[in-house]
């Protein structure tokens, strides 16, 4: 038996006609075992029949008893899209049929959605006697807030819609339990299966593309399941605002995130991803982007075309480099490249005027590059375990920095422009190789957390009383045996850890 490609082939080849392709195709649905090969069997019989003058009523009643008794709910769902393509009127009797008897969720899904764009009286008072049935429920999920005269008000793909967030939601809490949603009008919009499949059984990775008609939700969170792949179909989500994948199994992103237009947030850390997709670029509202312990040694240049983004996580990937594209990114506030493989600061960060907050901790850095000063908005500077043994002057520039963490470096000294960091709030220097305290740190008069754990402090000088706002010094791991008499006046109201 040929293939249904094959058989494709060998009628738009012209070597076979139109009812032999038919009664091949025909032929190997019915009789082969494999549910790949009965569906695309399904497919170019669609596509053969679809211009055909006549299709007779031996090929409709065989469609009709697929429908109706074939055992893999996947092929009932192919044919009834095959059935009202071929046969729009006259498949309006089985597919009511279908809708009243059929439990399987790809089944009702796909007829219920057909019957809607029917849009006519049969398939109309189908779905309002259902709805009425389920108002007269106990369990009724969120529809006794309507009446039937709101329903009665609605066109026929409304309530088509609503059946099918109603049998989603329905299926959902058969299969898992208590979930947290929030509905709006009948349809979903905030869907929390956040550890739903706790005991790893993969069946959350099979039910999403089930989901993905939930065409109205806007807040999906799926984290801490064992969810290996996101399906294509994950662009019908056109709604969607936040997308929560964080902590799954996930290798590759499909190239369809891309049409996810009115995404905002997108949490995919702690995966196993090793590329993004080009069409990443696509997302322009996308303000929050978190690809924290992957595998990325790569973004693609399109990253650069996300004006919205205001916090770019790559921390715990292996990067090397990035591309220059995301000098773009004017509207960033938070940039992390923590834990990766770099050796020297990206020279494309300088043009980042937004920044507030620059994580580049645990790389290979030896240097602080000059133009530092240039991030004029920046906040918090994190430069922890690294290899740096100078910083430059111009450091002290940076006049509204409130958080500097340098802990686990080489340092010896500290340049004298530090005590312009007017600003300065925190200031770790735990784990150097610092014999004396440098006395820029004396003139940090915001100062109120100073962490010197760790280095080969035997004395601190006397101008250190001079931080007024301190609150908390921690001088474990040194070799001090006396504080200066101006910090022993502070202990009353400074948390000092020896």
């Amino acid at each position: 038996m040929p293939s249904p490609k094959e058989i494709y082939e060998d009628f738009t080849s012209k070597r076979i006609d139109i009812s032999t392709a038919k009664d091949l195709l025909l032929s190997l649905i019915e009789n082969m075992e494999e549910p790949t090969i009965r569906m695309k069997g399904l497919t170019y019989l669609g596509r053969i029949l679809a211009n055909a003058e006549q299709k007779d009523n031996k090929l409709f009643k065989t469609l009709e008893n697929l429908l109706i008794s074939d055992s893999d709910e996947r092929i009932r769902a192919l044919t009834a899209q095959e059935l009202f393509s071929l046969y729009p009127q006259k498949s309006k009797a089985p597919l009511i049929w279908a809708f009243n008897h059929e439990k399987t969720l790809t089944s009702l899904i796909q007829i219920t959605m057909l019957l809607g764009e029917m849009n006519d009286n049969s398939s109309r008072s189908t779905f309002l006697k259902y709805l009425q049935e389920i108002l007269e429920k106990k369990y009724q999920y969120n529809l006794k807030r309507f009446q039937r005269s709101e329903f009665e008000k609605m066109s026929t793909s409304e309530l088509a819609e609503i059946l099918v967030n109603y049998e989603i939601i329905s299926h959902i809490k058969y299969k898992y339990g208590y979930v947290n949603y929030t509905v709006r009008k009948g349809l979903i919009t905030i869907l929390d299966l956040s550890n739903a499949d706790s005991q790893g059984l993969r069946s959350l990775s099979d039910f999403l593309p089930h989901i993905t008609h939930l065409r109205a939700l806007e807040d999906l969170d799926l984290r801490f399941n064992h969810i290996f792949t996101i399906p294509e179909e994950i662009s019908r989500l056109e709604s969607l605002i936040s997308l929560d994948l964080s902590y799954n199994r996930l290798n590759t992103i499909p190239i369809s995130i891309g049409q996810l237009t009115h995404l905002k947030s997108l949490n995919l850390k702690t995966n196993r991803i090793m590329a993004m997709p080009n069409t990443l670029g696509d997302l322009k509202c996308l303000e929050y982007l978190n690809l924290r312990s992957n595998r990325l040694k790569t973004l693609p240049d399109s990253a650069g075309n996300l004006k919205s983004l205001k916090t770019l996580d790559l921390h715990g990937n292996q990067f090397k480099k990035l591309p220059d594209s995301l000098q773009q990114l004017q509207a960033l506030e938070n940039l992390e490249l923590g834990w990766n493989k770099l050796k020297k600061v990206p020279e494309w960060i300088a043009n980042l005027q937004s920044l507030k907050k620059l994580g580049l901790g645990g790389n290979k850095l030896k240097n602080l590059p000059s133009w530092i000063s240039e991030l004029s908005s920046l906040k918090e500077l994190d430069l922890y375990d690294n290899l740096l043994k100078k910083l430059p002057s111009s450091l002290g520039n940076l006049d509204k920095l409130e958080v500097l963490t340098l802990r686990n470096n080489k340092l010896t000294m500290l340049p004298s422009s530090l005590s312009s960091l007017v600003s300065l709030k925190e200031l770790n220097l735990s784990w150097n190789n610092f014999q004396e305290l440098p006395e820029s740190v004396s003139g940090l008069t915001s100062l109120e957390v100073l962490n010197l754990w760790g280095n080969n402090l035997q004395s601190l000088p006397e101008s250190l009383g001079n931080l007024k706002s301190l609150k908390e010094l921690d001088l474990n791991f040194n070799k001090i045996k006396e504080l200066p008499p101006s910090l022993k006046k502070l202990q009353k109201i400074v948390k000092i850890k020896l």
